[in-house]
């Protein structure tokens, strides 16, 4: 039992001693430059990707919601006296389901816009 007790204080000790050194390295080495460097280009493509993938998702919204609210219309006609309100029903929440979903991408695409995508 002592014995790996004492292996294990001495793996724990030399990670510490391996953690600590590679922290004073990094403060170390890493240069600090004072002055402007301009903005990223990480952030810029990062923000460029988000505006891309809010447009191609709210379009995608769109086509979807278009496809599934004339599926269900059509369904509305076409049915029974007896199962218009539950289809009517189902048109009234595709429809919403469409607008607060158009809504949330388009705030998001107005606030990447905003912020210089």
């Amino acid at each position: 039992m002592k014995r790996k007790n004492t292996k294990f204080k001495e793996l724990k000790s030399k990670v510490y001693f391996f953690g600590m050194n590679l922290i004073m390295l990094l403060m170390i080495g890493c240069p600090v430059y004072a002055g402007e460097m301009g903005e990223p280009v990480i952030v810029s493509g990062t923000r460029k990707l988000a505006a891309v993938a809010t447009g191609f998702l709210t379009g995608l919204v769109v086509v979807v919601g278009v496809v599934k609210a004339s599926t269900v219309g059509m369904k509305w006609i076409n049915a029974s006296p007896e199962e218009k309100p539950k289809h009517q029903k189902e048109l009234i929440q595709v429809i919403i389901a469409i607008v607060v979903t158009l809504t949330i991408g388009s705030t998001i695409t107005y606030i990447v816009g905003f912020y210089g995508a």
